[in-house]
């Protein structure tokens, strides 16, 4: 039953005026609610996931929490590496007895080839070593006959114990034709040897005045005659002096020298005087 009190509350025109207006916005805030409620209602089909979907993906995120713990923990402690011993698999122990037993046969034959060698090849093989010896030789020899440097090292040797005015000039001609066509080798050969000749017979005539006279002297130029005068006609430089002497070696008809002579200038005139041995006087 409605009371004085209550109908005077209802008819009194500011509440009445305030109730309107709180109900006017629970509407509008009610139309604005239905009208996101639609629009979601439209969006749930593209968002939708089954309750499956959902925990899986929970339960990779609770996995991967616990990885990033487990890991911020060893980063924490220091990395600790350790590997263990390495453990071979009989496969691999049959593969390393294989080898050894193929060493082993390799061996063995290669000590029965040496012990055949040595028992039955002894000869075979010394000759073998003695033929190839004597090729290598034979090529060293080859090489050393015909090489320009060699020759040209002899003719300058032969032309300085022969007093020859310029030695490195024959050096120089030898070594050229060496390296030239082989008629121009041969006649070097020939020439070099020649000159070489000439210096052992200068120098044996030099050994024969060097018995009869103390001073130094070069055979600058010779001339032997044995056959018919039994006489070598020499001329001889002394540095002692620098002048060029004459001499006279008269000698038999096998090339024995019997007198040894040196020519003179007495009063004007030039004449021959011989000489004595030094060990004789």
């Amino acid at each position: 039953m409605e009371t004085e009190k209550d109908k005077m509350e209802i008819d009194n025109p500011m509440k009445e005026k305030t109730i309107k207006t709180a109900l006017n916005d629970i509407s509008s805030d009610l139309s604005t609610l239905a009208t996101d409620v639609k629009s979601m209602s439209e969006q749930l089909p593209t968002l939708a996931a089954t309750r499956e979907e959902v925990n899986s993906f929970k339960l990779l995120v609770e996995n991967y929490n616990q990885k990033l713990d487990t890991a911020l923990v060893v980063i924490q402690r220091g990395v600790d590496v350790r590997l263990g011993p390495i453990k071979l698999a009989e496969t691999h122990y049959n593969a390393l007895d294989d080898i050894n037993t193929n060493l082993k046969i390799k061996n063995q034959r290669w000590s029965s080839l040496c012990k055949a060698i040595a028992s039955t090849g002894k000869i075979k093989v010394i000759a073998t070593a003695f033929v190839s010896a004597l090729i290598t030789a034979a090529f060293l020899l080859l090489a050393y006959e015909n090489s320009p440097h060699v020759w040209a090292h002899r003719a300058l040797l032969a032309a300085e114990e022969s007093h020859m005015e310029s030695p490195l000039d024959e050096y120089s001609k030898a070594f050229a034709q060496m390296r030239s066509g082989i008629k121009a080798r041969k006649d070097c050969k020939d020439r070099i040897e020649g000159m070489e000749s000439d210096a052992r017979y200068i120098k044996k005539l030099e050994g024969v005045l060097s018995d009869y006279t103390e001073e130094e002297l070069e055979v600058r130029k010779h001339k032997v005659n044995i056959k018919d005068e039994q006489m070598a006609r020499l001329v001889c430089y002394h540095p002692s002096t620098e002048q060029m002497v004459n001499y006279r070696m008269h000698t038999t008809p096998d090339g024995i020298v019997t007198k040894v002579e040196v020519e003179k200038k007495v009063k004007g005139k030039n004449v021959w005087v011989e000489m004595k041995e030094l060990s004789s006087e």
